[in-house]
């Protein structure tokens, strides 16, 4: 059986449709839903402090596949994260009107997040750094020994040769 054409008009209404379940989705109606996004948010903050802190283990061990794994959950994690600010953020307004000793403890907390969070993201960026010297320099002993040993068994031929 072919499928019918969609027209424009019913890329419209669903988009609006998605739009409308998007927002109702976001909307922040009662304490309970309060509460619960407090503590995801909450929950997500810890989650990325700790996961950013096993990647600076991670790389300062050298390990630095198990950095990447580890890195890939931390976009997880912000992505999320980042999702449950908007919401916040959209329902600012009645959450200050309904839940205002909430708000103020997510904020605060939110607030703390993110200086000890740049602090382990600087971290982070100095581990990252020192570690790519060390490949670098590595990659150009490895380079100037195998160089080395190339003329060396040149060297050698031309002599036997001889």
């Amino acid at each position: 059986m072919p499928m019918p054409a969609i027209t424009p008009a019913d890329t419209q209404a669903n988009a609006q449709e998605n739009v409308q379940t998007g927002l109702q989705a976001n909307v922040i109606a009662s304490e309970a839903d309060a509460r619960a996004v407090a503590a995801e948010i909450l929950t997500l903050m810890a989650e990325l402090r700790e996961t950013v802190q096993k990647e600076v283990e991670l790389v300062c061990s050298g390990r630095l596949i198990t950095a990447g794994r580890v890195a890939r959950r931390k976009s997880e994690l912000a992505k999320a994260f980042v999702t449950n600010v908007a919401r916040v953020r959209a329902n600012r307004s009645y959450l200050a009107r309904e839940k205002p000793e909430l708000l103020r403890v997510l904020l605060q907390q939110h607030g703390q997040f993110r200086t000890r969070l740049r602090h382990d993201l600087a971290r982070l960026n100095t581990a990252r750094a020192v570690s790519a010297g060390i490949l670098r320099s590595l990659s150009n002993e490895l380079r100037q020994w195998e160089t080395k040993r190339a003329d060396g068994a040149e060297h050698v031929a031309l002599r036997k040769a001889a």
